[in-house]
């Protein structure tokens, strides 16, 4: 996003939607003077911590993220067959975070066919490599202490080391 002529967010998704919002955030932070704007970092969990990765990755003005337990759509491999899936996230009951073109790799019928996370073009760890050099701190519970298990942990830490 250019400074000064912020892009309106229609047909990206909630989670391109929140970081343009965190973008018009910091646009505001840059204004006040005993804010050092080039040392914000962002932060979430759960759906939050999806919209923190996007945020870094589209946002260069971001100094860093804290991204935890952020699951399908977020740090976590889509094409791998363990815990939350692709299907989670495009089903018709589903809060859609991502953009409507998305939806399609959730189809097990429709005009072109089934997809699914296998005919995705991309993977999360392309989307935490968007974020380097800066420092994007992936976590995640520990499963035995409570944390559940289908937000796929080792999934994170695979698309995390990936993405190097």
């Amino acid at each position: 996003m250019n400074k000064g002529q912020p892009r309106k967010p229609d047909d990206w998704g909630s989670l391109r939607a929140w970081a343009w919002g965190a973008a018009r955030s910091l646009d505001y932070l840059e204004t006040v003077p005993i804010v050092d704007s080039k040392s914000v970092g962002i932060e979430g969990v759960l759906r939050y911590g999806k919209a923190a990765l996007v945020t870094l990755a589209f946002e260069p003005r971001f100094a860093l993220a804290l991204v935890g337990s952020s699951g399908e759509g977020g740090a976590k491999l889509y094409r791998r067959n363990f815990g939350e899936a692709v299907e989670n996230l495009t089903g018709s009951g589903e809060y859609h975070w991502m953009a409507g073109n998305f939806l399609k790799y959730g189809a097990t019928e429709s005009s072109f066919g089934s997809k699914n996370a296998g005919d995705l073009p991309v993977d999360a760890h392309q989307l935490i490599a968007l974020c380097s050099p800066r420092p994007t701190f992936i976590s995640y519970g520990i499963p035995e202490r409570g944390d559940a298990k289908w937000l796929d942990q080792q999934g994170s830490y695979m698309a995390t080391v990936a993405s190097g």
